[in-house]
C-alpha cells in the first residue's frame, strides 16, 4: 500500500528500545506477537506507563491489551525521536482494568480502543484534558509523525478524527509531497465510502473528534 513508509517490526522475543537506548527510533520495534481475539473480554490487561514521552489522563482508565499498549508507548517514543521538542503524548481513556462498559464511551470495553491528544501549533499536546484543535491550529507535521507510526505498525483497524482536521492534514500531505494521491486515497477514504467497516489501516472522519484521535487496533476472529 505505502511500502516506502513502512517501518521495521521486530519479531517476538527480540529486544525493543527502552527510554535510554541509543537506537534509531524511526524504526518502530514491537515485540507482542499476536493480536487479541475480536469481541473477547480483556483477560490480560496491561497499563499504559507514564514515561518521558507520554503521560496518562487517568491511570484507572488506562488499561488495554498488550497489542494496543505496546503500540502507544512505541509510537510516543518515535514521535519524540523525530521531534525532540514535541510535548509528551497525552493519552486519555483506554479501558478499565478488566474491561466492560466505561461511562462516556460506546466502545473502550475490551482494551482495543484509546483516545489520544492532538498536536496543535509548536508541537503542543494538552496537559490535563483534551482541548479542541481547529484546522488552522493543527501541527500537521507532528500529527502525521504520530499517525505514520501508528499506521505503519500494521496493527490499526481505524483511527477516527474530525473531518475538518483530516482535510487540513491531507492538504499538507499533498503540498509537501509526503504521500502520493494513491496513498492518500488508501489511508484517508472519502466520506461516505462504501463498506468502510471492512477496511483496516484507515483514518476516517467522525463527529466529536476535534480534540482527540480515537485509535482502535485490529483483532483476530475466533476459529469456527
Amino acid at each position: 500500500m505505502w511500502s516506502a513508509l513502512l517501518v521495521t517490526v521486530a519479531l517476538a522475543g527480540l529486544p525493543g528500545p527502552h527510554d535510554d537506548d541509543p537506537v534509531d527510533r524511526t524504526q518502530l520495534r514491537l515485540r507482542t506477537a499476536s493480536a487479541p481475539r475480536c469481541k473477547a473480554p480483556l483477560t490480560h490487561p496491561v497499563q499504559v506507563r507514564d514515561t518521558p514521552h507520554l503521560h496518562r489522563a487517568n491511570p484507572g482508565r488506562s488499561w488495554g491489551t498488550p497489542w494496543l499498549v505496546e503500540l502507544i508507548e512505541a509510537a510516543a517514543r518515535q514521535v519524540r525521536y523525530r521531534h525532540p521538542d514535541a510535548d509528551p503524548l497525552f493519552v486519555g481513556d483506554l479501558s478499565h482494568k478488566w474491561g466492560g462498559p466505561m461511562y462516556g464511551h460506546r466502545q473502550h470495553r475490551d482494551g482495543r480502543d484509546a483516545d489520544i491528544g492532538l498536536y496543535s501549533a509548536d508541537r503542543r499536546q494538552p496537559e490535563h484534558g483534551f482541548e479542541r484543535v481547529w484546522p488552522s491550529q493543527l501541527d500537521e507535521e507532528t500529527t502525521w509523525a504520530l499517525l505514520d507510526a501508528l499506521l505503519s505498525s500494521g496493527r490499526i483497524k481505524a483511527i477516527l478524527l474530525d473531518q475538518g482536521l483530516i482535510n487540513r492534514l491531507v492538504t499538507w500531505l499533498r503540498e509537501t509531497e509526503t504521500l502520493s494521491e494513491a496513498e492518500i486515497a488508501e489511508i484517508f477514504p472519502r466520506p461516505g465510502a462504501p463498506r468502510l467497516w471492512e477496511r483496516s489501516g484507515i483514518v476516517r472522519g467522525a463527529r466529536n473528534h476535534a480534540d482527540h484521535l480515537h485509535v482502535q487496533v485490529t483483532c483476530t476472529q475466533p476459529e469456527s
